[in-house]
């Protein structure tokens, strides 16, 4: 079953955890954007959103003009370049916004959390997953690359 659950999974995920009361940091607004390369014109639409979870995790993205999977495993962005006779594999960036001042109910010092990261698709099927944590405070915080 957990391997199931995996396969679900988008290849972009992100969990928020409130670092002031130790909990996970529910129902706040995140987007998901690519910035570049940008898609061709039939994946245009290439903004997602989700509300995190009751474990302040998003595990689903909503919006854009395919799905996420689709655009990054099976769409234009997949396509390799040959570079004088070197294989490239396409690096994508993208931008993760975090609506803290929503979550915060304004209480806070930020308005909004731009987390922007880039993805190279590649490996033997080119199937990865990229996940995106965010420690949060009103006045502070931090991010790493997780697992």
């Amino acid at each position: 079953m957990a391997a199931f659950a995996a396969a679900q999974r988008p290849p972009i995920t992100c969990h928020v955890l409130n670092t002031v009361t130790g909990r996970p940091a529910a129902s706040m607004p995140v987007t998901l954007a690519l910035v570049r390369p940008l898609p061709d014109e039939k994946h245009k639409d290439n903004i997602y959103s989700a509300i995190t979870n009751d474990d302040g995790r998003v595990t689903q993205w909503k919006g854009g003009s395919a799905p996420l999977d689709d655009l990054m495993f099976h769409g234009s962005l997949r396509a390799y370049k040959v570079n004088e006779g070197q294989l490239e594999l396409p690096e994508l960036v993208w931008s993760l916004k975090f609506d803290a001042g929503k979550y915060f109910e304004g209480e806070g010092f930020w308005e909004e959390i731009e987390i922007r990261f880039k993805t190279v698709i590649g490996g033997e099927d080119g199937r990865e997953h990229w996940h995106v944590p965010l420690l949060l405070s009103p006045w502070s915080y931090t991010t790493y690359r997780g697992s």
